[in-house]
């Protein structure tokens, strides 16, 4: 990766680019160990503007390179964690519309989409994704929880791609604000089967 980003650079200053910044894994022969190196090339041009020679400067920046990648391997292991929670998990920023920030993979597996379609369905207005009949009440139950810090706690129904009603037991509270706008984090359950057999035996009531 390093040599072809070495090589990456190199045909930039050839082509004429005055500054080129690049990070290379670099190994050092006296301690026989490899190091993260940002190296800053500024092209020296003739008269002709044709490069000539090229400045370097490089600086170690293994400890910085090291840290970002344990982060990025922390992140990955809670996403697994959240992921594997039964349901799913969501924040929204709630303004004048429902913004995700994050949600779990449980959350479109609700209702049959996979993380990639999802992301494209919840650009607008995630409460979009809830069943018609059902969105004002959604919303108004999940602005009341952020605007008196209360729990949302309720049932409602999502609509699955294939057509049909799941329903979904939401428990929301609020966890903070961004920009002046509430975030709420939401954990969701899929009760279909449940609500199924209650309309089953109060059916057989009447």
């Amino acid at each position: 990766e390093s040599i072809q980003t070495a090589q990456n650079l190199f045909a930039r200053i050839l082509a004429g680019e005055e500054q080129v910044t690049a990070v290379l894994r670099t190994y050092d022969e006296s301690t026989h160990e490899y190091w993260w190196e940002e190296v800053r090339y500024k092209t020296i041009f003739d008269e002709l503007h044709r490069p000539i020679k090229a400045l370097a400067m490089g600086q170690d920046v293994t400890e910085k390179i090291e840290a970002q990648k344990h982060s990025e391997a922390l992140s990955n292991e809670m996403r697994n964690i959240v992921d594997a929670i039964p349901g799913g998990v969501a924040i929204y920023r709630v303004s004048d519309i429902f913004e995700t920030v994050f949600f779990s993979r449980g959350v479109p597996d609700l209702t049959g989409y996979t993380v990639e379609e999802y992301h494209e369905l919840i650009k607008e207005d995630a409460a979009k994704m809830t069943y018609p009949d059902d969105t004002d009440m959604v919303t108004r139950k999940i602005r009341e929880a952020c605007q008196y810090n209360t729990e949302a706690d309720f049932d409602f129904r999502k609509q699955h791609r294939n057509g049909s009603i799941v329903w979904v037991h939401v428990n929301g509270k609020k966890i903070g604000e961004d920009h002046g706008a509430p975030l709420i984090q939401c954990v969701f359950h899929n009760i279909t089967k449940q609500k199924q057999t209650e309309i089953k035996l109060s059916l057989i009531h009447i």
